[in-house]
């Protein structure tokens, strides 16, 4: 005894049907434009939040290092004067 099966391509895929295909060749390349433009997006955000942040340390750190100099040039300045005082 043979079974013949038809296939109504116009039926759902629950209904008997072919499934459909999981990824076609369109939808990788649509997939993959997505995800460039939302790195491309992210990118600018990320450095909106990072350089600020970045820059405020350089501030701390430059500012650190002239209060230091300033410190150590008084302090060879005093030796001085005391030195041609003496």
């Amino acid at each position: 005894q043979t079974s013949s099966t038809i296939i109504d391509n116009n039926n759902p895929a629950g209904s008997g049907g072919l499934p459909p295909t999981p990824i076609d060749h369109d939808d990788r390349f649509n997939y993959a434009l997505l995800l460039a433009l939302y790195t491309l997006q992210g990118i600018p955000m990320g450095l909106s939040a990072s350089i600020p942040f970045l820059i405020q340390q350089k501030v701390q750190m430059l500012a650190s290092s002239v209060h230091h100099h300033n410190v150590a040039t008084a302090a060879a300045d005093a030796a001085i004067n005391s030195a041609a005082s003496s």
